[in-house]
């Protein structure tokens, strides 16, 4: 293998938004401190701060799978964690420009019998095999094909067919995503997107062209800040996912007169600063140490770093190391130092898939907590209704390569639930939007929603503070006998998170 497919699949493994897409696929951190005197001790580790990468500014379904629809502070002190009896909603961080029915641009089609042009931007998941990554998929394409002309042969929406227009990106650089992004909404003019965008790139379009987006993930507060047409996600936003792993750990103790120390990557720092250490800190947990990995597209440069901060936290002797960011770097970082801290707690969901881990000694796993998402396993959505009833879309058209959950891994079985349930949110969406349709009624109809399901997702719910659909945590510890982290709880209802 040349030095070049070397450096390339290493920046492939190094992306934690392309490893999302396939948990997931698809995108995760009470007491008081030891003493005031160590708070007063607290330190940033001094490595060059660099700025956050952002994307520049460029550029036979039963129908509707018989889906029934139910009807400011982030302090955390007070409500229970609660095992899953019954749904419940949580909020997005609200800031002042945040996107609303009320502020969103009107854009109707010229008439109700044009087709609702849908686009579908995908990994290209063939391109990623080549590179020695196992992705655990189904064929997306022909499955999408298989539901959209089942909506179209049972009338459409309204009356108006679905015109579906797949495309597939490399995960590598921001400049397919650009092309692609351009071509759906300058080219195609489409009225809205489902996919796999990473990072920043769903922002060209609900920034830049102002095209409501559905994505398998990616929500945050910045992003949804920052768009001026409707972006929503599938898997929980990335505030509220990381303010209940902060709480589940407070909760549990885990952090009770400890040296903790905080890790971050430099395009979770928002997060990180605005989430987790203001939650510590009202929950009188002091951070002792406070790290931030530079950010760079060279893999070697970012191991050393890696490397160096390893060395700090080993010498500043802190007990608990909270992982904000990706896991595998992390987990390998470890590895390389032969460092085992007393505990990791990770909130970063790529933390519950097996295959993260497959090559990495599972000693330096094996003092690993994690706080994340509740990713489904195969016995969690074996009678699935909902879900089998999208599959069977897919059998009936004798597909040359099926379906198949209980033989896929867990990966496979998550990618499989946000593929049913991103395509079944569509229609629910499109169908409550109305007759008259534009962003500003997608919006308002995704804001009145309230409580839902989908197929493989029990506890749904969109309103108008929260643009993400799942509303479950799960809690992971190190395995000894499986050599990696399994689930120790079911899901756990999650609390609200407003800034």
């Amino acid at each position: 293998m040349s030095k070049n497919i070397k450096t390339a699949k290493k920046q492939i493994l190094s992306r934690k938004s392309l490893l999302l897409i396939f948990i997931v696929l698809l995108s995760l951190s009470c007491a008081k401190s030891e003493t005031s005197q160590l708070a007063s001790k607290s330190q940033v580790l001094s490595i060059p701060e660099t700025p956050i990468p952002t994307t520049p500014a460029t550029t036979e379904v039963p129908k509707k799978f018989n889906l029934t629809k139910n009807s400011n502070n982030h302090s955390v002190k007070t409500p229970e964690m609660t095992p899953d009896t019954s749904s419940t909603q949580n909020t997005l961080p609200v800031k002042p420009n945040i996107l609303s029915s009320e502020s969103i641009p009107v854009e109707v089609f010229k008439t109700n019998e044009e087709p609702i042009r849908i686009g579908y931007a995908a990994v290209d998941v063939e391109r990623v095999r080549k590179y020695g990554i196992d992705v655990s998929a189904p064929p997306f394409q022909p499955w999408l094909k298989a539901l959209f002309e089942t909506i179209n042969e049972e009338g459409g929406i309204f009356g108006r067919k679905l015109e579906l227009f797949y495309r597939e990106f490399f995960p590598i650089g921001n400049v397919e995503s650009e092309a692609l992004c351009q071509e759906l909404a300058q080219d195609i003019k489409v009225f809205i997107v489902l996919g796999h965008f990473l990072d920043d790139n769903p922002l060209c379009l609900t920034e830049v062209n102002r095209i409501p987006y559905i994505g398998w993930f990616g929500l945050t507060p910045e992003r949804q800040a920052r768009s001026s047409a409707p972006f929503f996600a599938i898997e929980m936003d990335e505030a509220t996912q990381k303010f209940n792993s902060t709480y589940i750990a407070i909760k549990n103790g885990d952090l009770l007169d400890k040296r903790v120390a905080l890790f971050w990557e430099a395009a979770d720092r928002p997060i990180a600063q605005t989430v987790v250490l203001p939650t510590l800190e009202e929950n009188d947990i002091s951070v002792l140490l406070e790290i931030e990995l530079p950010y760079t597209e060279d893999p070697i440069a970012k191991e050393d770093a890696f490397d160096s901060i390893m060395e700090s936290i080993r010498a500043s002797e802190v007990e608990v190391i909270i992982n904000v960011s990706g896991v595998e770097g992390f987990a390998r970082a470890l590895e390389r130092a032969d460092f085992i801290p007393q505990l990791v707690i990770y909130q970063n969901g790529q933390a519950g898939r097996v295959d993260i881990f497959a090559d990495i000694n599972p000693k330096y796993l094996s003092t690993s907590l994690a706080y994340v998402p509740f990713q489904p396993q195969y016995e969690d959505v074996k009678n699935d209704l909902k879900l089998q009833a999208c599959i069977n879309i897919y059998e009936n058209n004798n597909p040359l390569t099926p379906i198949n959950l209980q033989l896929g891994d867990q990966a496979y079985v998550q990618a499989v639930v946000r593929h049913c349930a991103m395509f079944e949110l569509l229609i629910l969406l499109l169908e409550s939007a109305g007759q008259n349709l534009t962003t500003e009624s997608l919006l308002l109809a995704a804001e009145n929603l309230g409580e839902f399901s989908l197929p493989g997702i029990t506890s749904a719910s969109l309103n108008k503070n929260k643009h993400s659909v799942e509303n479950q945590m799960q809690s992971f510890a190190y395995n000894d006998v499986a050599k990696y982290l399994t689930p120790i709880s079911g899901p756990i209802t999650i609390n609200e998170y407003q800034n």
